[in-house]
């Protein structure tokens, strides 16, 4: 589920075939993640579904600004990868010894 605004490249394409790419990188700690979710988009438009959204789910956007514009994606495929830096790995391969 993604929350959006109506003038979005993803609402644009809200009724389709879609990627979407969520990544993070924890500088500290050295590593992150990338996540890839492939699948059909669909805006929520029924209006207990959007009641239920808004009231019951912790859906907040990263980006501020209003975002009323409800996507689902139905996956097909998920590709991920976890990524760390050569300090990381020699740390993570330390305490494993």
């Amino acid at each position: 589920m993604i929350r959006t605004d109506g003038g979005s490249l993803i609402a644009g394409n809200a009724d389709g075939p879609v990627s979407f790419e969520a990544d993070h990188f924890d500088l500290e700690l050295g590593q992150g993640w990338s996540v890839l979710v492939r699948g059909d988009a669909h805006r929520v438009l029924q209006p207990g579904e959007l009641r239920h959204l808004r009231e019951e789910c912790d859906l907040r956007p990263w980006p501020s600004g209003e975002r009323d514009l409800f996507i689902r994606i139905l996956p097909t495929q998920f590709t991920g990868r976890r990524s760390r830096s050569q300090v990381a790995r020699q740390v993570t391969a330390g305490k494993a010894r």
